[in-house]
């Protein structure tokens, strides 16, 4: 999950290097749009649904608090 995560981002940001702890928000690896569009990405790939609310500096910091987003939902 962690690598389909890793790459999602890496398909939206090809000149940034990542990985499972780098801090997307702090690092501006990401900014609002990018994490919107990763959002949408990321409920096609694994078949979840992302509230609004959800899309927040918490669950977006970085990949391992997004695996436990999509964790928490496909469980």
């Amino acid at each position: 999950m962690k690598e389909k995560i890793k790459k999602i981002i890496e398909d939206i940001q090809p000149y940034e290097t990542i990985d499972e702890t780098t801090d997307l928000l702090a690092e501006s690896v990401m900014d609002s749009v990018s994490i919107l569009l990763l959002a949408q990405e990321l409920e096609a790939e694994f078949d979840v649904t992302i509230e609004l609310e959800e899309i927040n500096e918490q669950n977006f910091k970085n990949i391992e608090t997004i695996a436990k987003l999509i964790e928490s939902k496909v469980s």
